[in-house]
């Protein structure tokens, strides 16, 4: 018989990351007993969800067949170990029964299944889905909009009858193992199987972006693809890719965080589901800061719809000099470095001196992406 592990999400949770490391070492873990394999290294096993009729983003008819093709790759490897292990963020929302549908279509009987599941406190998921809102979108959920009730899944998970243990651990630095999500999870499959000859490589996957940035993201999305709202598209994932390169170091402003209103006002919509999580998982003890602090009637929010009102701190001026070397925002940007652009650089390699090379060398590159070859001749001579 076989036995499951299940990691579950939930989404922002370091997911990426865990899936990198599993790929990696999928070689050493079918020697520990245990399977791990997909046909979407960078998924995991997202795509599994449509083998039950599951709608998920993107191309239905291609997720199918790499599911398909993950469901084959896992059956010929099932023999040779005790456990599968799988990951996809896409199994948090589902019933657990349809996951069970998705587990004996792999192997049946079944012997034993553990979920794993990791989750964000309330006011730490709503920033990340406004970052990931705003890659594809120019408006965002406002605070007191953003109600999660994860407490309901979990919930369900729990009380399943063919699930044999549930591990709910806080996605937070300072309560993971080592302050990483990669090392927290191996010691937890350590745990799970009582191999302690289990080892994934820690190595972060997601990098974030600065509040000044996340400004600029949304000002591009609104001044030029508010026709393509909800839908990602080149020229945003162009820029986020120059802001990725630009933090390679450090971050280029201020690190994303809600303005104490913002965090209030998402906290205390979601106080009971925090309550309920806590009294269903002892362990996990996720924080449930209802401050003493007077939210305004009418929030900044209320009436702008600027990510800036829900951040706690951001430089209007940094913000003007990352957009005045934005082409799509800045249009003389395609016929040569107009004083804007010029002044933007001046002020970006100023308060970043360590950085003045990389801050060239990743504008270069962004200007190529975008056209401005006259620009990009021009800038040799700036540097």
């Amino acid at each position: 018989m076989t036995s499951f592990i299940v990691h579950i999400g939930d989404g922002k949770c370091g997911s990426t990351s865990i899936q990198k490391a599993l790929y990696d070492a999928r070689e050493g873990l079918r020697q520990q007993g245990i399977i791990y394999e997909t046909a979407s290294p960078k998924t995991g096993h997202f795509d599994l969800v449509t083998l039950s009729g599951a709608n998920t983003r993107g191309d239905m008819e291609k997720q199918h067949q790499s599911a398909q093709e993950t469901l084959k790759l896992i059956k010929s490897r099932a023999n040779e170990a005790g456990v599968i292990l799988l990951s996809a963020e896409s199994f948090f929302m589902q019933h657990p029964q349809t996951i069970l549908g998705i587990l004996e279509k792999i192997a049946k009987p079944i012997e034993r299944v553990d979920i794993i599941s990791y989750v964000r406190t309330p006011a730490g998921m709503y920033l990340s889905l406004v970052q990931q809102t705003l890659k594809g979108n120019s408006e965002y959920s406002k605070p007191h909009e953003f109600l999660r009730p994860i407490d309901r899944k979990l919930a369900d998970w729990k009380n399943s009858p063919f699930v044999h243990n549930l591990t709910v651990r806080l996605f937070d630095r300072k309560r993971l193992l080592a302050g990483d999500v990669v090392t927290d999870f191996t010691d937890i499959l350590r745990k799970l199987t009582g191999n302690q000859n289990i080892h994934l490589k820690a190595e972060t996957q997601n990098a974030s972006i600065s509040s000044e940035q996340l400004i600029a993201l949304q000002d591009l999305r609104e001044i030029c693809l508010k026709h393509e709202d909800g839908k990602l598209h080149p020229m945003s994932n162009r820029l986020i890719a120059y802001f990725e390169n630009l933090n390679k170091k450090e971050l280029i402003g201020h690190p994303l965080q809600l303005s104490r209103e913002a965090h209030a006002t998402v906290a205390i919509k979601n106080s009971g589901i925090v309550q309920t999580l806590n009294k269903m998982f002892p362990d996990l003890k996720m924080p449930n800061p209802l401050q003493n602090i007077e939210i305004p009637a009418v929030p900044g929010w209320i009436h702008s719809n600027s990510v800036a009102a829900i951040l706690k701190s951001s430089d209007a001026e940094l913000a003007k000099s990352i957009k005045h070397l934005i082409p799509p925002l800045n249009l003389d940007l395609f016929v040569g470095i107009d004083p804007q652009a010029s002044e933007a650089l001046a002020d970006l390699r100023k308060r970043f001196p360590d950085r003045a090379d990389l801050i060239v060398n990743a504008t270069r590159k962004y200007w190529k992406q975008e056209g401005c070859r006259t620009s990009i001749n021009q800038l040799a001579e700036l540097s």
